[in-house]
């Protein structure tokens, strides 16, 4: 309140009934200016702690066993190592003032907040693993493609890494096996009708070119004119991307692979991208080769006796490959993957050089190419086996009869492993027995199928897939 008076002599009386009021009387002649009281504000409570536990009881210990502050006796001296010292002395006070407030978590609290972070990892686990399986199921699940005109481009099927290529045949009662080897060179092994022992390394009769192999590879076996000779065919493709074939002519008592008799020629330029596969007729008197091309395009090559040039027809079928093909001696059969991913399969008999007599389809797709693939007999003349690689598995789908299946109980017996396979190759021996062979961990396998045993491990030793000694 301000009171302004002009006179020499007044009496004030300042009172109030409650507080932050306030009431003036004023007797004598006086001219006074008064300026009304503003409330006062009530005085608040002293301030409590709402949450008197909140300090641990670790840190009060703490706190009630910190060593006193002994005073000097300067008393702005702060000390080297403790709270600086007040002014008036109040040591104590000092020490409250300075003390850190640390403040601990109270079980309750702690337990609730990990509950609340367990709770936040299940759900992101949960909708990860949600995500994961939908990705999964989608990549897994084939939709049926509608029929494509040839004009069409293909789908995208996703391609196989590219590997050394192996391959097998069964000629005159041998079977020969021949494998790209480390260095980029073809080495030839032949064991005889029991094959129970490798011939090549043993009698140091491998053959191999010094030129520099690409993949594809496949065998053909041709009888050596009206002689006792045979011819093995070796289709490869060299490095200046030439479709080339090389033979090596052997006898039927003939125990080692002479070095003097092979010969190669140059067949067609192939695009950069070519798969191709080969059988021949069980006569001998040809070999047929069937090359597919970078636009899915399937042509035959048909292989005369040696001093005849090959002849080459286009099929027109559209593959994207690999291809498997094998002959019973009055037609031959050709195995492929089209470009909506279904297997497919046709025969044509070998005199006929018109369309296919015909094609079959089969329900099974693949969304990622088999690396390699074989085709064996399968109990009966018209029965067949086509195997191929899926990442650590070999598998199989059985052709009978226009039908193709999958038979559970003899795949099982098909080979697994823990790392992936390398390519493989299958040779029939007879309508009722054949053999696979397989790459896995730098080592060609050997297994044998017939039809009492079903698939077991072969007799032959594991040959280096890399050294090939």
């Amino acid at each position: 309140m301000a009171i302004k008076n002009e006179v020499q002599e007044a009496e004030v009386e300042v009172g109030g009934n409650e507080p932050g009021e306030a009431s003036i009387k004023v007797e004598g002649e006086s001219h006074l200016e008064i300026t009304p009281a503003e409330k006062i504000p009530s005085p608040l409570p002293e301030a409590t702690d709402p949450y008197p536990s909140r300090e641990c009881p670790e840190l009060r210990r703490e706190r009630d066993d910190y060593p006193e502050v002994v005073p000097p006796d300067d008393k702005n001296y702060h000390g080297a190592a403790g709270p600086p010292i007040a002014p008036d002395g109040d040591y104590e006070h000092t020490f409250e003032k300075n003390m850190p407030k640390r403040v601990c978590f109270q079980p309750r609290r702690r337990g609730l907040i990990i509950i609340l972070l367990l709770v936040i990892i299940v759900i992101a686990a949960v909708i990860g693993g949600s995500v994961g399986g939908l990705l999964m199921s989608k990549r897994r699940k084939v939709s049926p493609q509608p029929p494509r005109s040839p004009a069409q481009d293909p789908i995208s099927i996703a391609k196989p890494p590219e590997q050394r290529s192996i391959a097998a045949v069964e000629c005159n009662g041998n079977t020969f096996m021949v494998y790209q080897d480390y260095k980029n060179e073809l080495r030839i092994y032949r064991c005889g009708s029991q094959c129970t022992a490798w011939h090549g390394t043993e009698h140091n009769t491998t053959i191999t070119w010094g030129r520099k192999m690409n993949t594809p590879l496949a065998l053909g076996c041709q009888r050596a004119d009206a002689s006792f000779a045979w011819l093995l065919n070796i289709y490869y493709v060299n490095e200046e991307n030439i479709l080339s074939s090389a033979w090596v002519e052997f006898t039927y008592n003939l125990t080692d692979i002479p070095h003097s008799t092979s010969k190669t020629y140059d067949l067609a330029p192939l695009p950069l991208r070519v798969r191709f596969a080969a059988t021949s007729d069980h006569s001998g008197a040809a070999s047929y080769l069937f090359i597919s091309n970078d636009t899915g395009i399937v042509s035959r090559v048909f292989v005369p006796l040696r001093r005849q040039p090959p002849v080459i027809h286009d099929l027109r079928t559209y593959a994207s490959s690999p291809m498997a093909a094998i002959s019973n001696g009055v037609d031959y059969q050709l195995y492929w993957i089209n470009q909506q991913g279904y297997l497919e399969g046709a025969f044509k008999n070998f005199v006929s050089d018109g369309s296919w007599a015909g094609v079959s389809t089969s329900k099974y797709t693949f969304s990622t190419l088999p690396s390699s693939m074989a085709v064996t007999p399968f109990g009966r003349p018209e029965s067949r086996r086509i195997l191929y690689l899926e990442g650590t598995q070999v598998k199989q789908i059985i052709h009978d009869n226009g039908t193709y299946s999958i038979r559970e109980q003899d795949e099982a017996q098909l080979p697994e492993s823990s790392t992936p396979f390398g390519p493989i190759a299958a040779v029939p021996v007879n309508t009722t027995s054949s053999r696979l062979y397989y790459v896995v961990d730098d080592e060609i396998i050997e297994m044998t199928w017939s039809l009492d045993l079903g698939w077991r491990r072969g007799d032959m030793p594991p040959i280096p897939w890399l050294s090939g000694n």
